[in-house]
């Protein structure tokens, strides 16, 4: 069964792990650093097959460790302060299975905005 990361906890990524990809038999993963979050996602969709965890990013579970097929990045990188940036890009691409599929969805800034950036 392909495992599936997500990073997110945004009420449509939600929806899309519930309705779309945990229905179609992938074992998927929903964390976020936030236990009100992740209620949201449960309460939302308490039969769901997918495993909504409170977990930190930095201290995550040493079994996701390469461990997924794919793994979803939404918009949490870039509010990051610029050192807590690249230690979140490493942990993120660790959790990709050799051969796996890292997609991360970002807002871009101006040139000047991102030198200004913490």
């Amino acid at each position: 069964m392909k495992k599936i990361l997500v990073i997110d906890d945004d009420r449509d990524i939600c929806l899309l792990l519930n309705r779309f990809l945990s229905r179609r038999g992938y074992e998927v993963v929903g964390f976020d650093i936030a236990p009100t979050a992740i209620a949201v996602c449960q309460k939302r969709f308490p039969g769901s097959t997918a495993s909504y965890v409170v977990a930190d990013l930095f201290d995550s579970p040493s079994e996701w460790r390469r461990a997924f097929d794919f793994v979803l990045e939404s918009y949490t990188l870039q509010v990051l302060p610029a050192p807590e940036r690249q230690r979140a890009i490493v942990r993120i691409a660790d959790f990709v299975a050799p051969d796996g599929l890292l997609l991360v969805i970002a807002r871009g800034r101006a040139v000047a905005a991102a030198r200004r950036a913490p």
